[in-house]
């Protein structure tokens, strides 16, 4: 039985390291306005500006102590609730993997597929279909954090909607993956063909980088697998 979870060790313990590095953030910042606040204290002329700085101070050190108070309950969750992998992060194991396949027959892309079951108590919550979590690493954390999947069509691959900075057309696609988290980049109308020992021929798609040199790579090793997502819908 081949078991699905809910992030590996590896993942997991990254995601720990997340979490720390927020309450380090928002501790230094913290410091900082505690340390104004004494300046403030200190000062020789204690007039109504003055006052008016030291409650302002105040509340953002209040503000930066809650959110601190916050993420460290966070922390002391998911070391409660989901740090054992067996007992927490399991949710359930594959129920049929179809071997890799060549749609001989038509545009020749490969065919990579399981089907696994879901323990509904466990995830029926936080379902919300094929999505990309868009997080915060480009932008501010929107409201709305997902992008919708949709199937890609031909007419998309042959017809993108996008232009790249040099103004070629592109099909701009994103990925949320396990080593890269969310990346951004484009489909710029190139393919990669591959053949076998016996001759079947296999088609994959390239994903290039923006244009910018110091951009960062579309996947690496521990991406397979990544819902891939058109970043451009109508």
């Amino acid at each position: 039985m081949d078991h699905v979870r809910v992030c590996g060790g590896h993942r997991f313990q990254r995601g720990l390291d997340e979490i720390m590095k927020v309450i380090a953030d928002h501790a230094i910042l913290a410091d900082l306005w505690a340390r104004e606040i004494v300046k403030l204290r200190a000062n020789e002329i204690q007039d109504a500006e003055n006052a008016r700085e030291i409650r302002q101070t105040l509340g953002k050190l209040e503000d930066e102590n809650e959110a601190i108070a916050d993420v460290e309950g966070l922390y002391d969750e998911v070391m409660k609730d989901w740090y054992n992998i067996k007992l927490h992060r399991n949710i359930e194991h594959v129920k049929y993997a179809a071997a890799i396949t060549v749609d001989e027959g038509g545009p020749q892309y490969t065919s990579d597929w399981a089907v696994f079951l879901a323990a509904q108590a466990k995830v029926k919550a936080q379902f919300e279909g094929n999505v990309v979590d868009l997080g915060s690493k480009y932008s501010p954390r929107p409201y709305r954090h997902v992008l919708s999947c949709r199937r890609w069509f031909d007419h998309d691959l042959t017809h993108p909607a996008d232009f790249d900075s040099k103004g070629q057309r592109c099909l701009i696609v994103s990925k949320d993956g396990n080593s890269t988290d969310l990346t951004v980049e484009h489909y710029a109308g190139l393919v990669s063909s591959t053949q076998n020992k016996v001759g079947i021929e296999s088609i994959e798609l390239g994903i290039y980088n923006l244009g910018n040199k110091t951009a960062e790579v579309f996947s690496s090793k521990g991406d397979s697998g990544s819902l891939p997502c058109l970043a451009h819908e109508e």
